[in-house]
């Protein structure tokens, strides 16, 4: 029999994630490489593919010395494998035995030949085994290369999707394009020529789900509406039991604090800008596990900055439309500046409104200034919270409680300001612009509207 030496090497890059394998042929004077890959494999996977793929290229039997430096496949042949035989493929835990297929395939090219498995230490300077791992592991780039320009279709795209760890919070979605609901993150997605897609042509709402309960329902679905007929957008025929849908989607995630968000878009039907191209609206409905602000926020205060992002026109600012694009913007420009949030000001120079949050400002007159309405959007969350501070000025603790203008310097000597919105309830300002407002630690008109507004949440 030829004398034949074997050297092969398996690697993953994500363990599970795209693989590739290699081997190192030596038959007297001839010496051959060969290497492969792999889209989503194991490295365990990889170790047992070198080894056959090696094997396929002797020609006859062979008196192989096969190094490895996977214990896995030296004693899975040594040790191993008669037992696995004995017990029709099943471990000693009654399981199948992981790599069935590889194992079976490794087993019937061995009894062709007589082969002598030998363990050496991986990333040891051995020349051959250093030569395999290179090989293998640009088997991997090419693979990646190759999977960036694979055809995707209907049966491999779920094949494919990258990891997306964030998705665990997604828990629930209706979708007019289904016609109905999923639980599976990887189903919750829109067509890319729907409107809201590619022109953000569409609107919005989010909605915090408290205790099983949504808050504020019947004001958010009603600015919801007010929002799609000021852009002429038709609500779907199936909005008509949005409330049963949002009950249904609360059901099925399993959790009581969540937050809702209802989008309505002009639906598919082209990538132009015309939205008559589109033949019918379309629902989606998320709900998504609720995670509260750092504990910080509320125990210490936030840092806020005057955005330099030009502020929406009063008729846009107006319309909680999906194309947020200046918001995401101001959020950028308070995280870069090392502030939490950012507030807009209006084309006169007075405070308007943050990225997702509207502000308030108690001067030193113990009056409490809501930004007018008329240039930003109505907060539902500062629509009650103004309805409480009016009890604040009943019970003599405010003088009044008014929406007007706000020049940012007369925030910068403000007793506190604080910010209003659905995910965050009422945070505190502690500093603005640099400058300390009040004494620079949460102040008690803050602390006694946060009590009543998440008494009124839990109610």
């Amino acid at each position: 029999m030829k004398k034949v030496e074997i050297y092969v090497d398996g690697a993953c890059k994500g363990n599970p994630g795209p693989g590739g394998y290699a081997a190192i042929i030596k038959c007297g004077d001839e010496i051959k490489e060969i290497s492969g890959c792999e889209p989503y494999t194991t490295n365990n996977r990889m170790e047992l593919r070198a080894a056959i793929e090696a094997l396929k290229q002797l020609r006859e039997p062979s008196h192989v010395i096969l190094y490895t430096d996977s214990n896995y496949v030296v004693k899975g042949m040594k040790e191993w494998i008669s037992n696995w035989i004995e017990r029709n493929w099943l471990t000693s835990q009654k399981k199948e035995v992981l790599n069935k297929d590889l194992w079976i395939e490794l087993l019937e090219l061995s009894r062709i030949h007589k082969i002598e498995w030998v363990w050496i230490k991986g990333h040891n300077r051995h020349p051959e085994n250093e030569r395999c791992d290179s090989l293998a592991r640009s088997a991997i780039e090419e693979c990646e290369r190759k999977e960036g320009m694979k055809l995707i279709t209907k049966e491999n795209v779920f094949l494919s999707l990258k990891e997306r760890p964030w998705k665990e919070n997604y828990l629930a979605m209706y979708s007019s394009l289904f016609q109905g609901f999923t639980t599976d993150p990887d189903l919750m997605f829109i067509p890319i020529d729907d409107h809201v897609a590619h022109r953000g042509d569409g609107v919005f709402e989010v909605m915090r789900c408290v205790n099983g309960k949504v808050y504020k329902l019947k004001e958010h679905l009603e600015r919801l509406e007010r929002s799609a007929k000021r852009i002429s957008l038709s609500l779907p025929k199936e909005y008509g039991r949005i409330e049963e849908i949002i009950e249904k989607l609360i059901e099925l995630s399993k959790e009581k604090d969540l937050i809702i968000r209802i989008l309505v878009s002009r639906g598919p039907g082209s990538f132009s800008v015309n939205p008559y191209d589109c033949p019918e609206s379309y629902l989606y409905v998320n709900s998504i596990r609720y995670k509260s602000p750092p504990k910080r926020y509320y125990e210490k205060g936030v840092i806020l900055v005057t955005s330099h992002i030009p502020m929406k026109s009063s008729f846009f600012a107006n319309i909680k439309s999906c194309n947020y694009l200046p918001n995401m913007l101001m959020r950028m420009e308070a995280i870069q500046e090392g502030a939490d949030f950012s507030v807009a000001l209006d084309e006169e120079g007075y405070l308007a409104e943050g990225a997702t949050e509207n502000i308030a400002v108690l001067g030193r007159d113990d009056i409490l200034r809501f930004p007018k309405f008329k240039k930003t959007l109505e907060g539902i969350t500062a629509k009650q919270v103004f309805e409480f501070a009016k009890r604040l000025v009943n019970e003599g603790i405010l003088r009044d409680v008014t929406f007007s203008d706000i020049p940012k310097e007369d925030a910068y000597e403000a007793k506190e300001i604080f910010l209003t919105g659905t995910t965050i309830d009422i945070v505190p300002v502690v500093e603005y612009d640099g400058h300390k407002i009040g004494d620079g630690k949460p102040g008690p008109i803050f602390k006694r509207l946060l009590d009543m507004l998440r008494k009124d949440m839990n109610e």
